[in-house]
């Protein structure tokens, strides 16, 4: 896998996860709509759910943006970071569908329905191979 290919899924996955915390930490009303989460009726739950999705989100995502923009600096340990964040995803929504209920369908356009399975098929799974990959390759290439 190519580095510039890399480089530049890191810069499209920073900026998407920026502007999705952005908008999180102004909306969270939209958060709780999309995805079911449904504890954001106290202060304090709009507080975490501010400073989780919005707060750490948007650190996280200036984080993949310096890997793109430094790779020399951050592009391995973007790499690592968001490999394991991702499989972590994809193994804790499996485990959730299976043990909790849901599906594995992605019934477009019914939401909360389609968030997990959708943002595991569409985001997660794919950043997970795509991250870890090239973390691997690296490594073992001696880079």
């Amino acid at each position: 896998m190519h580095t510039k290919f890399v480089r530049g899924y890191l810069a499209y996955f920073g900026v998407l996860w920026l502007v999705y915390s952005l908008v999180v930490w102004v909306r969270l009303d939209w958060l709780a709509h999309f995805s079911g989460i449904d504890f954001f009726h106290t202060p304090h739950g709009v507080i975490e759910g501010r400073a989780m999705y919005g707060g750490l989100e948007a650190a996280l995502a200036i984080f993949a943006i310096l890997g793109a923009v430094r790779p020399e600096k951050y592009l391995l340990v973007n790499c690592l970071l968001w490999g394991m964040i991702n499989t972590a995803f994809v193994i804790a929504r499996i485990v959730g569908i299976v043990v909790d209920g849901g599906t594995f369908a992605v019934p477009f356009g019914v939401l909360p329905d389609s968030w997990n399975a959708g943002a595991m098929y569409f985001l997660e799974a794919p950043s997970a191979l795509i991250f870890g990959s090239y973390w691997v390759h690296q490594t073992r290439s001696g880079a």
